[in-house]
This record gives C-alpha cells, sequence and structure tokens, in this order.
C-alpha cells in the first residue's frame, strides 16, 4: 500500500472527524459522546434487535452492553426480550428517548447546513457528489463475503434482512413459510421466528446489505 495514500486518508479522517464534532465529548450539544448519540439514532423511534444493532455498527458486544446501559440508566431506552423469540433482545425508545431522537435529527440538519452554507452551489455540489462516492467506497471496503452456519448471528442477521427487504417490496407483506416437500411458499403477511428458523436452516448466506445513516 502506498505510503502517501495511507497518511492521505488518516488526513481525510481528521478533517472529517474535526469538522463533525466526533472529539467533542458532547456530540451536537447533547451531553453524551458521539458513540451513545450514534446508538440512539440507530435504535431509532421503531426501536431494533440487538443482535442487528452490533452487525450494523461493528460494535464488540460488550462496548455495545456498556454504551446500551448508560443510555438506560439516562432513562432513554428499554431492552426487552422478543416478541417472537425470547432469546432475541430487542431495544426500544422511550418518551424521553424519542424525544432526544428527534432533538439529535434536528441537530444534524443543522450541522449538514452549517458546513454547507459557506460554500458556493457548485462547491455544494462538488461536496456532495464526492461525499456520495466516498460512501460508496467505504461500504465496499467493509464487505466480506464468507460462509457461516444458519445459527450464526451474522447468516440469521443476513436472511432477517433479506425477508424484511422482500416485506417492504410487496404490499402484503412476505412470509417465509416452506412445504412439505421443501420447496418454499410464501407471499402471506407477517413473519414468526418458526418462519425464520425453518428458511434458515434451507438458506445459504449470499450476501448482506449494510446500510448507512446519519
Amino acid at each position: 500500500m502506498p505510503s502517501e495514500a495511507v497518511q492521505r486518508l488518516r488526513r481525510f479522517n481528521r478533517t472529517v472527524t474535526q469538522r463533525v464534532g466526533a472529539l467533542q465529548e458532547a456530540y451536537l450539544a447533547r451531553d453524551r459522546p458521539l458513540g451513545q448519540a450514534r446508538l440512539l439514532w440507530e435504535i431509532g423511534p421503531t426501536g431494533a434487535p440487538v443482535s442487528g444493532l452490533r452487525m450494523r455498527l461493528d460494535l464488540d458486544s460488550g462496548y455495545l452492553s456498556r454504551l446500551l446501559r448508560a443510555l438506560e440508566s439516562d432513562g432513554l431506552v428499554l431492552v426487552r426480550a422478543g416478541a417472537d423469540d425470547g432469546r432475541e433482545r430487542i431495544a426500544e425508545l422511550t418518551p424521553a428517548g424519542r424525544q432526544e431522537w428527534s432533538a439529535l435529527d434536528a441537530g444534524s440538519d443543522e450541522l449538514a447546513e452549517e458546513i454547507l452554507r459557506p460554500l458556493s452551489p457548485t462547491q455544494r455540489q462538488r461536496l456532495i457528489t464526492a461525499m456520495d462516492e466516498v460512501q460508496q467506497l467505504l461500504v465496499a471496503s467493509m464487505v466480506e463475503v464468507a460462509p457461516r452456519p444458519p445459527a450464526d448471528p451474522q447468516a440469521r442477521f443476513c436472511i432477517r434482512s433479506y425477508f424484511d427487504e422482500l416485506a417492504d417490496r410487496f404490499d402484503t407483506g412476505f412470509g417465509p413459510v416452506l412445504s412439505i416437500s421443501g420447496r418454499q411458499r410464501a407471499h402471506t403477511p407477517g413473519r414468526t421466528a418458526a418462519d425464520r428458523d425453518s428458511a434458515l436452516g434451507a438458506c445459504r448466506v449470499r450476501s448482506a446489505r449494510l446500510r448507512a445513516s446519519g
């Protein structure tokens, strides 16, 4: 790897972290560091599985647990067992957490406007275009293709994401159900833990969908 490329990438990282306020102890003046703020954002108003949060943010289980405990102690997050699968933990925002999420959302918009405001229209378009390309290339650098057993949390996350995407595409939802003959038959609304477990036993992980938000 050329040394110049490495140094230029490091310089870019330093500029970005400083400009977006990642070095500040209270991110967006919300009395919590960036890690907690990002986790709160990812949980979102609809909640999220803890396993999915760990995969999406690529966080160590212990560190994620500490972040969740900090948000719970502030009265912003509740962690409960999943309705379909008691082994799965679901993180949800409390009413105070939803208010904090809205404040973070508004603060993020203000920060983006602050970055764009000093630039000319041409410069803004150049910046947005360049950022889109950087994001695509960074996501590409994060992709890892590897076999996983059906019960592996990464495999379950990939399959669940795939089914969720199919459900979004069908007006009536998508329910993965295997027939007695082993052929998949679905297109019924709703998904149960039994449905997912049956499909996980018959499917191989072929791809993972990566999401980015801010």
